[in-house]
């Protein structure tokens, strides 16, 4: 019973509902803005960097050309 009672003066605090109110505003406008989103100057070096990790998983970790490009293989 206790727990109950806890639970609905939990459900009455008004940080709680101010803080699930600003988190379902914040998911539609967050999901909105997602695709407005473009490349930043690291993205190139990264996604090249994806393309070789993967190139060296598919051959089999024979091409080793992730293992030495740039700084980000550590």
């Amino acid at each position: 019973m206790k727990s109950l009672e806890r639970a609905r003066r939990a459900a009455r605090d008004p940080f709680r509902v101010a803080s699930w109110v600003a988190m379902l505003l914040l998911i539609p406008v967050s999901a909105r803005l997602a695709f407005d989103v473009g490349i930043v100057w690291d993205e190139e070096a990264s996604a090249t960097y994806g393309d070789k990790v993967l190139a060296w998983f598919r051959s089999g970790f024979t091409d080793r050309g992730a293992l030495d490009y740039a700084d980000l293989y550590l």
